[in-house]
């Protein structure tokens, strides 16, 4: 006789209870829509008065080429009109004395063509220095309100964060049951081990949906931290902490009723139970197969011993600590080529290491910032000379400082440009020679101008464009392309001289402040242009091919 196979139905209530998710306040979702569309309208605003800005700096960069261009050809004309007076002078004196053979007709239209003509080009140079310095006038007017529009999406931001922080608020003062129902049946299995399945399924799927509504809880309160808003900032703290103990202990109390027919025979469990689950953040996240969002508290403590190499972030440059330490900054008088800006020589101590980037930064790393909305949005030409790991270039001392500050708001840590006297610390790194190679340097060593050479160097390749970062060998920090490839921003003001500079480190702050130090040469300079000690200043503004920057970040105990 053949067995009969027995059926169990099993059908499970799970009911989880958890403070989270009331119902959704209407004034604050509406202010949040209406925040959201202010801020869409503020940042199309935004961003025609930044294309006004980069215009307003292209045409004063053009201007000032064309007055160059012009007081050229004044000086010409000038010398053009001289010639043809001391011509005009001597044949009026031959007129004088032979009137009736010496004709100057010849001489009289040749000056007044030669005047006419320069009074053109004066003419000229007067109207495009008018256009200089109405463009003068309107960059910083522009800059002005482009820093206006700035700061009201800023607030408009925090406005938004603190709208969904009361959203979130509301809801947390209420609490929501999550239902779940599960229904089975089973063959060959006991009721017991039919209904632990079944409860099993219905306890994940609830764990699941109450995770949920603590996910989009946790996300709004990350926002609020992220976008730098400080209203009610230690309520915020401590919601904060209380959603996060929800997530980690995950408290749930599972109210299960089951029940269970076989035949004709009926089975009734009741099954009350608190579940306290121990999950951790990283497997909260990975049960609910979402990508986890990064807090300032997970960030790894990063190491300050000198020569040690780290990241903050996976798109943030790569960075080594530099020791503390005491050099002579400066040249002496017997270093061929120096100039007398690099003078008084003087001693400097850093007192504290600090963290500087391996490499100059890549239009990579420069994009990366562009494609997250930072940097101004300015995306700058190669030329095709290469993006990728070749270093940005054709960016302002003051691209670099928004570049720093994107820096700064994505990782909580202190990015800068390196002070003056940090750079040559950098690039010496213990050496005292015009070079952190030696006495002089060659194209193996670093990309420059090879057909001149410095000391006793030899000439070398002149390869007309940047290379790669890295390319060349490290100093003795580890530290790549000090000497060459690009010129590099620093932080200070510009002064003539060392005369009354800081001797501790810190950056010049006092000085011509619209123009500030370039340090290293280029690819298109000639090598005594990248010892350690030159310098010049440059305006803030100013882009070309040859400039870029490295970054600096302090270390926090």
């Amino acid at each position: 006789m053949e067995k009969a196979v027995t059926t169990r139905h099993v059908r499970i209530a799970v009911v989880a209870l958890l403070m989270a998710g009331g119902p959704p306040s209407a004034v604050w979702a509406d202010a949040i829509v209406e925040l959201e569309q202010r801020i869409a309208r503020k940042q199309i605003e935004y961003d025609e008065r930044l294309a006004a800005y980069n215009g307003a700096v292209e045409t004063q960069e053009r201007l000032r080429s064309e007055i160059e261009a012009a007081g050229v050809s004044l000086r010409l004309r000038e010398d053009e009109l001289k010639g043809a007076r001391d011509k005009l002078q001597r044949i009026w004196e031959l007129f004088l004395e032979r009137p009736d053979v010496v004709s100057d007709s010849e001489e009289k239209v040749a000056y007044a063509t030669a005047k006419a003509a320069h009074e053109e080009a004066y003419a000229a140079l007067n109207v495009n220095r008018e256009k200089l310095a109405m463009a003068e006038g309107d960059v910083p007017t522009i800059w002005t309100t482009l820093k206006g529009y700035s700061a009201e999406l800023k607030n408009l931001t925090g406005q938004l964060a603190n709208a969904r922080f009361e959203l979130l608020q509301e809801s947390l003062s209420e609490e929501r049951t999550v239902v779940v129902r599960e229904e089975t049946s089973c063959e060959e299995l006991t009721v017991r081990a039919c209904q632990d399945g079944t409860l099993e399924r219905a306890k994940r799927s609830a764990v699941e949906q109450a995770s949920a509504v603590l996910l989009a809880s946790e996300t709004v309160t990350e926002e609020l931290f992220t976008t730098g808003t400080t209203a009610g900032a230690s309520h915020v703290t401590k919601t904060m902490d209380r959603i996060r103990s929800q997530v980690r202990g995950l408290l749930i109390r599972y109210d299960v009723l089951a029940k269970g027919w076989v035949g004709e025979t009926s089975y009734f469990y009741e099954i009350e139970a608190v579940v306290k689950g121990q999950i951790s953040r990283d497997d909260f996240f990975e049960m609910l197969g979402v990508e986890r969002v990064p807090r300032a508290s997970d960030r790894s403590t990063h190491p300050t011993r000198p020569g040690a190499a780290f990241r903050d972030c996976e798109k943030c440059p790569e960075l080594v600590v530099v020791p503390a330490g005491t050099f002579m900054m400066g040249s002496p008088s017997s270093e061929a080529g120096r100039r007398n800006r690099e003078e008084p020589r003087h001693r400097v101590t850093i007192e504290e290491p600090f963290a500087v980037g391996i490499y100059e930064v890549t239009f990579a790393e420069w994009d990366t910032c562009v494609a997250d909305g930072g940097c101004g949005r300015y995306r700058p030409d190669d030329r095709g000379r290469g993006r990728g790991d070749h270093p940005v270039t054709r960016v302002s001392w003051k691209d670099a400082q928004s570049y720093v500050r994107w820096l700064s708001d994505e990782t909580g840590e202190e990015y800068r440009l390196l002070s003056e006297a940090e750079w040559e610390y950098v690039a010496r790194a213990g050496t005292a020679t015009p070079f952190h190679t030696g006495e002089t340097i060659s194209t193996d060593q670093a990309n420059y101008n090879g057909n001149f050479v410095y000391g006793s160097g030899r000439k070398g390749m002149f390869r007309t464009k940047s290379e790669p970062v890295g390319t060349f060998p490290a100093n003795g920090f580890g530290i790549h392309d000090v000497h060459g490839n690009v010129s590099e921003w620093v932080q200070d003001c510009w002064n003539e001289t060392y005369v009354g500079a800081p001797a501790d480190g810190s950056a010049w702050q006092q000085g011509v402040c619209s123009r500030r130090v370039l340090r290293g040469g280029s690819w298109f300079d000639r090598p005594g242009d990248l010892r350690s000690a030159d310098r010049y200043g440059i305006e803030t503004g100013y882009r070309n091919d040859g400039i870029g920057f490295r970054v600096a970040r302090t270390l926090t105990p």
